[in-house]
């Protein structure tokens, strides 16, 4: 149910879409721009259904924890590297288009800490908000 459709802000989605969105962000930035290696995403595109949503997240949860319990105190200072972006960029995760294009900067600008607290925090919040607002009007 979409209770907040075609109205500006990340509440116009619906909670999965939150979900696999906020997980989606943290897979790219943990895999690729962290860690160097390959994103959980390609089995779970095969087939979406929820079972496959709650697997991805569970997924990702794991192998982004994974990823930060190996970093050193030093790896929190390195920034994202012009190998990496470049990866990133072939991906095409991010769409093409001017009002999205500027996100591969933005994170890239970051060292290893900033996309922690960036990703994995203030992101997070952003959506878990929506989702509430979503629940509560959905249920009123």
């Amino acid at each position: 149910m979409i209770p907040y459709i075609n109205v500006e802000g990340y509440h116009s989605k619906t909670i999965a879409y939150s979900l696999w969105h906020i997980f989606r962000i943290k897979d790219i930035v943990a895999h690729t721009l962290i860690k160097g290696n390959e994103q959980e995403i390609a089995d779970f595109s095969e087939q979406l259904n929820m079972d496959e949503l709650y697997t991805y997240l569970s997924d990702v949860k794991q192998g982004t924890e994974s990823i930060l319990r190996d970093l050193s105190y030093d790896d929190l200072r390195r920034k994202v590297s012009i190998e990496r972006k470049e990866q990133l960029e072939s991906l095409s995760v991010v769409c093409n288009e001017e009002s999205a294009i500027w996100l591969i900067d933005y994170w890239c600008n970051k060292d290893v800490r900033g996309l922690i607290q960036m990703q994995f925090f203030r992101h997070w919040i952003m959506h878990i908000e929506a989702c509430l607002r979503i629940k509560k009007k959905i249920h009123s």
